[in-house]
């Protein structure tokens, strides 16, 4: 899935509390040990990262434009040794020790930087573990999107017992939060290239556009050395799988939203038999189609948001559709020469519409708040609008960044194969076409198109082999377009479809009952309906 060539880092749901009395699980059988500082050792029967067999690709990228003579020994934080032992059978032996942390459980195990070469340097992966009270149906594992975002935290905001009988366990994928994370630059450096004018005007922003990426390509490939080669959603989905085996699960249950469900889809390609009730919302592309639709997912959004307030007794920035979207764009466009003054820093074009953007990862009940940083924003105060860009940047208050703002582009420019900048930059033209406001505003794609990193290879995701998989899709989700859930639907053998027909990203975040009524009886029953629609 493209994403914009500054650190735009999208952690999608990553705090959203759920409502434990709404959520159920399956029947697993559990066969964890006690909490307490116990060991448990995996069931005798549990295999794990198997090296992976040829698998259909797509063709015809050839990503010319990756700098690839760039080179680094450094030793980020989490390289350590590997366990005793040889060959991946070192790291299925290893225990599992669960230690108090707040009020859960917490453990790292360690994996191998490369699973294609097992004997070699490895790296740490971190988990928290949501105890149930009355553990008996296994862990579910859960990832809540970006790339880049910290599965503890997620597993964390979610109740005891959301789903009944199972341990929660999230994991910080490689490369993010505390497990051997990507390092890119300083919060300073992060903070010069989130300003950076990321719809070039002329042909001198777009040289400087290209060449701020080409920078923070090799300081990543400085701070983080082979880690940047070995952080791929396959690379994940092997630990998951090692995660699975050391918890002692026969099979996997799995709930991602967002990029997780990309990663979903990966497992159920390469681990079909180990597939146990997968749930993946906000499903994004698996098709390869040509052009970027998260731009137009985001002009749809948009074009709701100003429908909405037309609806209200008096919108603020016009009397049509017309007239206010031209208002607000005129405010944006003038950003770009004459950028606004906020708590010491810039509110600039580019983190403008950052700011937009960030309110339409949740439904129409924000979308006030919304309107209030537009209009404090036209006022010359530009803090609210400036904050919401924070929150999608992962910009803290104190001025640092969580570790989203490096492992997203680490993970996502090692998915993506590409075709260069020249026809990233055709592409951009043509998305203006769907999509003229953010279109234009998002930019040309250059951040993958000039990393140090070589992209894994595209594979044709069909999960052939896997059980049922419930595939969900939020009608007007700016992030993820309806249109994707369907196709991966599709695309996946055994994938079938439920459609929220609301706004927001995440349909089983949304509180929709007859959302979560279907995935708890498939869940707990596997029981489910062919497109079944919730309103």
């Amino acid at each position: 899935m493209k994403r914009r060539p500054v650190v735009a880092a999208v952690l999608v749901a990553t705090l959203v509390i759920f409502s434990g009395s709404l959520w159920v699980a399956s029947l697993l059988t559990h066969r964890d040990a006690p909490a307490g500082g116990q060991a448990h050792t995996q069931s005798a029967t549990a295999t794990a990262a198997l090296a992976p067999s040829a698998h259909p690709t797509w063709p015809g990228y050839t990503s010319p434009d990756r700098q690839r003579s760039i080179s680094s020994q450094a030793r980020p934080a989490g390289f350590v040794d590997p366990p005793p032992g040889e060959g991946t059978g070192r790291y299925l032996a290893q225990q599992v020790l669960w230690q108090p942390c707040g009020k859960h459980e917490c453990a790292t195990v360690r994996a191998p930087l490369d699973w294609d070469a097992p004997d070699g340097q490895a790296i740490t992966l971190a988990m928290l573990r949501v105890r149930s009270a009355n553990p008996t149906r296994g862990p579910l594992f859960v990832n809540p999107g970006g790339p880049g975002g910290e599965g503890k935290g997620f597993a964390a905001s979610i109740p005891q017992d959301a789903f009944a009988g199972y341990d929660i366990v999230g994991w910080d994928p490689r490369g993010t939060g505390e497990s051997t994370p990507v390092r890119c630059a300083s919060p300073e450096q992060l903070d010069a290239y989130a300003r950076i004018d990321s719809s070039p005007d002329d042909e001198a922003e777009y040289e400087a556009l290209v060449e701020a990426s080409r920078d923070f390509a090799r300081r990543c490939r400085a701070e983080s050395g082979k880690l940047l080669d070995h952080v791929s959603t396959l690379d994940t989905v092997r630990d998951l799988d090692l995660l699975r085996a050391l918890l002692g699960a026969d099979k996997l249950s799995y709930l991602g939203i967002s990029y997780g469900s990309y990663l979903g889809a990966v497992y159920a390609e390469f681990f079909p038999e180990r597939v146990g009730r997968m749930i993946l919302d906000s499903a994004v592309d698996i098709t390869k189609e040509p052009l970027d639709a998260n731009a137009e997912g985001f002009e749809i959004a948009f074009n709701s948001f100003v429908d909405w307030c037309l609806g209200r007794a008096s919108c603020p920035f016009g009397v049509d559709r017309e007239e206010v979207r031209s208002r607000i764009a005129a405010f944006v466009d003038g950003l770009d020469s004459a950028p606004l003054e906020a708590e010491g820093r810039q509110l600039t074009q580019t983190l403008a519409v950052l700011g937009i953007q960030s309110f339409f990862y949740g439904p129409e009940s924000g979308y006030p708040r919304l309107v209030e940083a537009l209009v404090s924003a036209m006022r010359g105060e530009g803090t609210k609008l400036l904050r919401a860009s924070d929150w999608l940047t992962g910009r803290k208050d104190d001025g640092s960044y969580g570790t989203i703002a490096s492992a997203n582009p680490a993970i996502r420019c090692i998915d993506e194969a590409d075709h260069g900048l020249e026809a990233a930059r055709k592409q951009w033209t043509q998305v203006q076409r769907k999509a003229p406001l953010f279109g234009k505003w998002l930019g040309p794609s250059t951040g993958c198109e000039v990393w140090t990193a070589a992209p894994q290879p595209q594979y044709r995701l069909t999960g052939a082999g896997a059980p049922p998989i419930m595939v969900m899709g939020t009608r007007l989700d700016a992030a993820t377009p309806y249109r994707h859930a369907v196709s991966m639907a599709q695309q996946l053998e055994s994938g079938f479809l439920l459609t929220f027909e609301g706004s927001g990203h995440g349909a089983i975040i949304s509180g929709s009952r007859c959302v979560l009524d279907a995935a708890r009886d498939y869940l707990l029953h596997g029981r489910w309906k062919e497109n079944t629609v919730c309103r």
